[in-house]
C-alpha cells in the first residue's frame, strides 16, 4: 500500500475471472473512496506460483482453495468466499440442445459431440483444471482429448 495526495494506492492481485466486475466495481470504488486500485490480474495457479517467489498485494481475489493453502502458510488470513462461479454448456446456433439432465445423458452428449472446447487445465484457468477433472471423475477423458 502506498500513500498518495488523494488516499492510498491498494495493490490487488485478483483472478482473471474477475476481471469484468473489477472493470465495474473498482472505479466506483475509487471515485467513492478517493483511493486507488492497482490490480494485477492472473489465474489462481499463477498466483500461487507468484506468491510462493515472494509477490505480495493488498488485497488478493483468488480462488478460495488457493487462499486457505496460502492462509495454512501464514501468509494471508482465513479465506472468504466473495462469489461464486459456474461453468456452462454452448452449442452452436441452431443445433439440437443436448440431453445433459443426467449424469449418464451428459456424458452421452459430451461423447458425441464433434468438439469439446474449454481452457488448457495447463494455462492454470481455475475452469479448464475443473473440466479436465471432471472429465477424469466420469471415466471419459481419453475418449475427449483427441477431439479437446
Amino acid at each position: 500500500m502506498t500513500q498518495g495526495a488523494a488516499g492510498v494506492t491498494l495493490k490487488i492481485l485478483c483472478s482473471n475471472g474477475m476481471h469484468g466486475a473489477m472493470a465495474e466495481l473498482g472505479p466506483q470504488f475509487e471515485r467513492a473512496s478517493g483511493h486507488k486500485l492497482d490490480f494485477t490480474f492472473d489465474t489462481g495457479v499463477g498466483f500461487n506460483e507468484r506468491i510462493a517467489r515472494g509477490e505480495r498485494g493488498d488485497l488478493a481475489i483468488i480462488t478460495v482453495p488457493i487462499l486457505q493453502k496460502l492462509a495454512g502458510e501464514g501468509i494471508t488470513n482465513p479465506a472468504r468466499a466473495l462469489a461464486r462461479s459456474g461453468a456452462g454448456i454452448g452449442v452452436r446456433a441452431g443445433a439440437a440442445k443436448p440431453d445433459i439432465g443426467t449424469v449418464d445423458a451428459f456424458k452421452q452428449a459430451l461423447l458425441k459431440a464433434k468438439t469439446v472446447g474449454y481452457i488448457d487445465p495447463a494455462s492454470g484457468g481455475s475452469s479448464g483444471i475443473y473440466v479436465a477433472d471432471l472429465l477424469v471423475k466420469l471415466g471419459i477423458a481419453d475418449q475427449i482429448k483427441p477431439k479437446a
